[in-house]
């Protein structure tokens, strides 16, 4: 069965790419955090000016004063433009993914694989594994183009933070929402069918990208700001922030693996 599953990571992985899919949903992705940061006005400029000129003494976090205000200002600017764009990415990836599985109907790829007895297990795992190096590999490439855009554009960011919030954040959402979709589209034998499913699985993506904005920026930035959480640096925060990331994730896989039972036992009924 391990010979079987790195067959299909392999193959399936070159096919991803040659299908461009990954690479638009990367590409767009790219492009669109630059046009959120071209097109909207500064927000660590509006911050440094409001701070100056609006705070009242003593109504900000002691810490707040010790910290490097620019690189803060600038760190919390970058996540407030990585949020939209997270959400519009985990909102693209349903209705192009899902029709993974379908397209091997059409190229009679799944009657090859019958052929060769691949297992139900193999053939789902590789699957998924398939559409999560691709899209490890895109979204490495993604980071690394939005950081060199960001450091120019709005200027030095906390590095680790920007670090930690791909991969915390931004991989494990966007590869748990991917499998899903891959998973659930495969339950059509028709590509259009397999788009419509991912249509339907849009307010899935909408519930991952609510609970990356609860629990990095409302829970956290917002209620320091206010005074209504106690932290005692901006790493602090930062920690804070991030410790809650995997758990929140939790809920999510329990949905993954839901799904992929569902799927594997409706394709070993099939079979039988």
């Amino acid at each position: 069965m391990l010979q079987q599953l790195i067959g299909m990571v392999h193959y399936e992985a070159l096919m991803v790419w040659r299908r461009r899919t990954i690479l638009v949903i990367c590409g767009f992705f790219v492009v669109g955090i630059m046009g959120l940061s071209s097109l909207s006005e500064s927000v660590a400029d509006a911050l440094n000016e409001s701070l100056a000129t609006d705070a009242p003494p003593g109504s900000l976090p002691s810490w707040f004063n010790e910290a490097d205000l620019d690189v803060m200002l600038t760190s919390i600017e970058l996540l407030i433009i990585l949020a939209p764009g997270v959400i519009v990415l985990l909102l693209a990836i349903p209705p192009l993914l899902a029709e993974v599985i379908a397209l091997d109907g059409h190229v009679k790829v799944r009657e090859l694989l019958d052929g060769q007895r691949v297992s139900n297990a193999a053939y789902l795992a590789g699957k998924v594994l398939s559409v999560w190096a691709g899209l490890v590999i895109g979204l490495a490439g993604s980071a690394v183009a939005i950081g060199i855009f960001a450091a120019l554009r709005i200027g030095t960011f906390d590095l680790w933070m920007y670090i930690r919030y791909w991969t915390l954040i931004v991989i494990p959402a966007t590869l748990i929402t991917a499998a899903v979709a891959v998973l659930a589209g495969g339950l059509a034998r028709d590509r259009r069918v397999a788009v419509f499913i991912g249509i339907i699985l849009l307010p899935f993506s909408v519930w991952v990208g609510a609970n990356i904005l609860a629990r990095t920026y409302f829970s956290n930035i917002l209620l320091a700001f206010s005074g209504e959480t106690i932290v005692t640096s901006f790493d602090d925060l930062l920690n804070n922030m991030f410790a809650g990331a995997i758990p929140g994730m939790l809920p999510f896989v329990g949905v993954l693996v839901a799904v992929w039972a569902f799927v594997w036992a409706i394709y070993r009924i099939q079979r039988v």
